[in-house]
């Protein structure tokens, strides 16, 4: 017998099954919506590389690198959005990304695999606006601020401009939400000092790819033409008029390159050893 009270019963229950079916329905149709947004992010990056740097998509080792590279943030940043509070995904220094690719290619480069990578992990944050205006505009700061790297020192300076620039726009960007300073968390500021130490970290994962993919930094170009390593010593002592003229060679190199734009350590480099042999 259906009683009243059965009777109401019966249909919470169906409307829950039908919430729940809508939900799933729902759930769906986000599932599609972001995979659809994924495809279409990464096939505007491979255009990107097709149309300004024909010679990057044509080389294996290099697509292969840009994808682990912004495969690791972007896994990473699920994980941490999965199962770690809202916060903690401003300790993860997304600005590895442009460091990393601003160290083996070009500034353009860099800006754009930040992009695309900080979009990427957008289409699951809670708060995407704030989260893509702070994470946008820390990546451009940190590669204006590198320019070309040839000392550590300049890694700590980046850090620096980095830690201000998420302080600075995290409260900018909280005051235009809001309309009041007092909803400004304090302890994001802490995540901010993290995610410039793990920056500063990242020293070692660019000796990794260096190795890894066969890629050369400017820090290493430095290294090579220090003229008191063991190999120039000898080259010294062994064949000193030699030794001299790849010095003459390579200073005159050093300035042709300053003025037709070319990269100027990779010149001097490579004419301090063409006469190595």
């Amino acid at each position: 017998i259906v009683t009243t009270d059965s009777y109401q019963l019966l249909l919470s229950l169906r409307r829950a099954m039908e919430d729940k079916d809508v939900s799933k329905r729902q759930s769906l149709y986000s599932i599609v919506g972001i995979s659809v947004c994924i495809v279409l992010l990464l096939l505007l990056f491979f255009l990107y590389l097709y149309t300004y740097r024909r010679k990057l998509l044509d080389n294996l080792r290099h697509v292969l690198f840009f994808s682990i590279l912004m495969a690791i943030i972007v896994s990473v940043a699920f994980l941490v959005l999965q199962y770690a509070p809202i916060g903690y995904i401003y300790l993860i220094p997304f600005a590895w990304c442009p460091i990393i690719a601003r160290v083996f290619y070009d500034s353009r480069t860099a800006i754009f695999v930040h992009l695309i990578t900080v979009f990427l992990v957008s289409l699951v944050v809670p708060a995407p606006y704030i989260f893509l205006f702070v994470q946008a505009l820390t990546g451009i700061i940190a590669v204006i601020s590198l320019r070309d790297m040839t000392q550590r020192a300049q890694l700590a300076k980046t850090a620096a401009f980095i830690f201000l620039s998420y302080a600075v726009l995290y409260t900018a960007a909280t005051m235009i939400i809001s309309g009041s300073i007092t909803d400004v968390e304090y302890r994001y500021y802490f995540y901010f000092i993290i995610n410039a130490v793990l920056v500063i970290c990242s020293y070692g994962l660019i000796f990794l790819f260096e190795r890894g993919f066969g890629l050369v930094s400017n820090i290493t170009l430095v290294e090579l033409t220090n003229v008191n390593s063991n190999l120039m010593l000898e080259f010294a002592e062994k064949a000193p008029g030699t030794f001299q003229h790849s010095l003459q060679v390579s200073n005159l190199a050093t300035e042709a390159a300053k003025r037709i734009g070319a990269k100027v350590l990779l010149v001097r480099t490579g004419a301090l050893y063409h006469d190595i042999g």
